[in-house]
């Protein structure tokens, strides 16, 4: 062969084998990200992967005129076409038994040559692996069909899982305090973590509040192993000049890690502060009653709490032994603290068998602040004469008595005009006999 044309042929062989490796892709990762910041056992993850498919001759690429399907997906100049498998692989035997993927493989299908791809991943970490690095896998299988069988492993990124323990509290608070008396506010705090949290101390902050502690604010609660709870409690003295409502408590809780750093808890809790409402019902004055006899009955009622009431009613419910003559609800409105308020019903006897009767009296109201209505219920207890008893005291005066008055006042009068009458003829016959004799005598 002529050696020049050999020459060419080499010539022309290299040229073709250089532009063919300028032209071919490469696989190359951009990026790896989870959705948590911090990793814990039982946590559900979600993992993104992000790679390209590269020429390695870059100047040969032009972008396309092509619309950006999304912010991760930008198609470029197709130099080559494949098809793209990728898998998620745990590594190691702590690895494969505490990470789960919900789906371990995923089709890419064709990517093109300068086009990216976003791939994710859903693994869950089970509640009782411990605090490691877990060794995983990003594989990328290159085929040129969907079949996996034929595919060629052509790119392999190794990356760890950090799965981290600490303490971590949650408190839990209740009880509720009332203005002028010692209360009880529970407290039960839960290491949600994986890591003990060591010599917990807890401290009130009540600085600016009503508030004053019983004995201590601060209390030593040891050692809170991990997913158990510890209770705690203080008393707390609310003071008398306090306002109804709801009351932000700092609370500051120290604890030291495993290697003795101190962390500081810092929460809030909110702490109901109410008033001990206290209504109290007492009879005020009634009217002598007796059975089938009407009068009125008047009824105090007092604030005998710290707190002011709004929206008071007041309630004479029925009863088989009083019937109601007058209005049975009294609306009575605010009453503040240490204030009275009376009110009058109607009422008549139906059964005085006993002596007496208990009113049914019902109280509605609604404590300062607070939109829910409350309900007391009371019985007052008021005497009833017998009727010999009101009638000696109250002499009847219905028609019957008046009817025998006027008939004895008839007689009476009848009896007096015949005695005013008789004495008037005597008059007149002794008279006529004294004059008679005097004259005889003349």
């Amino acid at each position: 062969m002529n050696p020049r044309k050999l020459l060419v042929m080499v010539l022309i062989f290299g040229l073709v084998f250089c532009f063919g490796k300028a032209a071919e892709a490469e696989i190359r990762f951009d990026s790896i990200s989870f959705d948590h910041y911090y990793i814990e056992p039982g946590d559900e993850v979600e993992i993104y992967m992000k790679f390209h498919q590269h020429p390695l001759d870059t100047a040969k690429l032009a972008i396309l005129n092509r619309e950006k399907i999304d912010s991760e997906h930008v198609l470029v100049e197709d130099v080559e076409q494949s098809y793209y498998i990728v898998k998620l692989v745990p590594k190691g035997t702590l690895a494969k038994r505490y990470i789960l993927i919900k789906e371990a493989e995923k089709n890419v299908g064709r990517l093109f040559a300068g086009e990216s791809w976003s791939v994710k991943f859903e693994i869950k970490i089970k509640p009782d692996a411990p605090p490691l690095n877990y060794p995983m896998e990003f594989q990328i299988y290159k085929t040129d069909s969907l079949n996996v069988s034929e595919a060629k492993l052509l790119k392999v990124f190794s990356f760890d899982i950090p799965v981290k323990t600490e303490a971590k509290l949650v408190m839990e608070a209740n009880g509720s305090l009332e203005i002028g008396k010692v209360g009880e506010i529970k407290l039960k705090l839960r290491n949600e973590g994986g890591e003990t949290a060591k010599h917990c101390y807890i401290d009130l902050n009540l600085e600016s509040l009503p508030l004053a502690a019983i004995g201590t604010s601060s209390k030593y609660l040891g050692n809170i192993p991990p997913k158990e709870e510890i209770e705690t409690s203080f008393e707390l003295f609310t003071d008398s000049n306090a306002e109804i409502g709801v009351y932000t408590l700092p609370l500051v809780v120290t604890c030291e890690d495993k290697n003795g750093k101190k962390k500081i808890l810092r929460k809030t809790i909110g702490i109901q502060v109410d008033s001990d409402v206290k209504i109290g019902v007492t009879l005020e004055n009634q009217d002598d009653l007796a059975e089938g006899i009407e009068g009125s009955v008047e009824i105090e009622v007092a604030n005998e709490g710290f707190g002011k009431v709004n929206f008071l009613r007041v309630i004479l419910e029925d009863s088989p032994d009083y019937e109601i003559l007058s209005s049975n609800e009294v609306y009575v409105g605010s009453l503040d603290s240490d204030d009275t308020e009376s009110v009058e019903f109607k009422i008549r006897v139906r059964n005085a068998s006993k002596g007496y009767l208990d009113l049914k009296v019902k109280i509605l109201y609604k404590k300062e602040g607070i939109d829910i209505e409350q309900e007391e219920n009371t019985k007052i207890r008021i005497r009833v004469m017998s009727k010999d008893e009101y009638y000696r005291k109250y002499p009847r005066t219905d028609m019957v008595t008046m009817l025998v008055s006027a008939v004895f006042a008839t007689v009476g009068i009848f009896i007096a005009a015949l005695v005013v009458w008789f004495l008037y003829k005597l008059f007149s016959l002794i008279t006529s006999f004294i004059n008679r004799k005097i004259f005889k005598l003349m």
